[in-house]
């Protein structure tokens, strides 16, 4: 399996259960991991048609995640999940991570995060 990484990209949006977080908003950093069943044709073509173009998929996440004002963490990174496999039909296999460094909680730490794996249906 090929794979083609996007990793952390920052995005500012609305998404948290509190009403302060819905309001003011945060910072997220989301890393998609776009796995391939065969290998990705490009490696031998040198073509774009023949990858993923990851600024298509950078730019319709970036929209998807701006304007979400969901509660949990693990939704949006469904949502995103299901972004990736509607706009890029070579994608067979997305992992998503969606870390939340500003976490409502009183404590020491780097960030909480969701991790979630999906195979196109």
């Amino acid at each position: 399996m090929d794979w083609i990484k996007m990793n952390k990209m920052e995005f500012y949006s609305h998404v948290g259960c509190l009403e302060k977080e819905k309001i003011d908003g945060q910072n997220f950093i989301i890393s998609i991991e776009l796995g391939f069943e065969n290998e990705i044709l490009g490696c031998k073509t040198d073509k774009l048609e023949d990858t993923s173009d990851y600024s298509v998929i950078f730019n319709e996440v970036k929209d998807l995640v701006e304007s979400s004002s969901d509660n949990l963490i693990e939704y949006l990174a469904q949502k995103i999940a299901d972004k990736v496999f509607e706009v890029d039909k070579k994608v067979d296999r997305v992992v998503v991570t969606v870390e939340k460094p500003n976490a409502p909680i009183d404590g020491c730490f780097k960030s909480m995060d969701v991790v979630i794996t999906r195979d196109r249906k």
